[in-house]
């Protein structure tokens, strides 16, 4: 299924996190076709941003670092492009620069899918042959374009589930485990923990309080925070209504806070992360069926961080672009 028999070589993509972006673009820079396939109503993946209003939260990753050379390239890219910025929270000392998007997570990824066809709400369901070319279906099994080559840039276990049928290969995405975590997005009309911006307790059922005000280009008012929830005290909510997960990490962290009470807040909401954080990493960049044409990345590859998800689809891009 690789071979494009001299043609430019056309590739699907689906997810559009920072491992499908970094992916694609290494393959359209190098000459080839490239279309990415996102579910939701924008790119980024777990770099999300969520509005309401005036209102803004950042309830998926809450900032970046950049250790290598390639990826501080990126991040200076984003930077130059006004979609990055530095973050210094007060109330803790940092040993490595904090860069976020502006005016949101979302806009980190931005200088990536410049020049990129993307393809927003479009669920990619299942995969099949068709005339040697790999097939993508929608949920209502609409043909979405044949192309010579798929890359699955998604959670381990949903990247499993749509490659397993075509190629054992993708069993040993099995052996990652990603845990889940629940996030509140709070808002209260008057400022909590005045000089203090992020509260961080790896073991407490809140392990990450941040206020999201704090940011560059976040609205100042109301007080906005992202609470983030321990992945132990997360699985025991997976089945709980959003409602009662926003209330019960609220009061979770009144109680950390050592008050009786909180102000009422202005908003409160929540979102379920179930494939959040890395815990057991495949300790490889990517999966590659090159024989089928069928490959995966993601930052299960190569740990919990931003950086690491970047650098897996940059590989498995590199890689594939020796086809393009």
């Amino acid at each position: 299924m690789n071979s494009n028999s001299g043609r430019q070589l056309r590739l699907a993509v689906i997810g559009a996190g920072i491992a499908g972006l970094a992916c694609a673009r290494e393959v359209q820079q190098a000459g080839g076709s490239v279309v990415v396939f996102e579910k939701s109503r924008g790119s980024g993946g777990r770099l999300a941003t969520r509005y309401r209003g005036d209102l803004r939260f950042d309830h998926g990753a809450q900032y970046v670092t950049a250790r290598s050379p390639g990826f501080r390239e990126v991040i200076e890219t984003a930077q130059a492009a006004q979609a990055a910025a530095v973050w210094q929270p007060r109330g803790i000392e940092l040993t490595e620069t904090w860069y976020v998007g502006r005016p949101g997570m979302t806009d980190l990824v931005t200088p990536l899918a410049e020049g990129v066809s993307l393809h927003l709400e479009s669920q990619v369901q299942s995969i099949r042959t068709r005339d040697g070319l790999w097939c993508l279906q929608d949920t209502e099994n609409r043909e979405l374009g044949r192309f010579h080559q798929v890359v699955a840039a998604m959670p381990a276990r949903q990247a499993r589930e749509l490659l397993l049928p075509h190629s054992r290969l993708f069993d040993a995405a099995a052996d990652c485990t990603l845990a889940p975590c629940m996030t509140a997005m709070v808002a209260f009309d008057q400022a909590i923990l005045p000089g203090q911006d992020l509260l961080r307790e790896r073991e407490a059922p809140v392990s990450w309080a941040a206020r999201n005000s704090s940011k560059p280009d976040r609205p100042e008012a109301p007080d906005s925070w992202v609470l983030q929830a321990h992945p132990q005290w997360s699985a025991g909510f997976l089945e709980a209504s959003p409602e009662a997960r926003g209330e019960a990490l609220l009061t979770e962290w009144q109680n950390q806070l050592g008050r009786s009470s909180l102000p009422r807040p202005c908003h409160l909401e929540s979102h379920s992360w179930l494939y959040a954080r890395v815990d057991t990493p495949l300790a490889a960049p990517f999966l590659l069926d090159a024989d089928k044409g069928l490959a995966a990345c993601g930052d299960w590859c190569l740990g919990a961080r931003v950086e690491a998800a970047w650098d897996s689809g940059r590989q498995l891009g590199h890689m594939l672009a020796a086809f393009a």
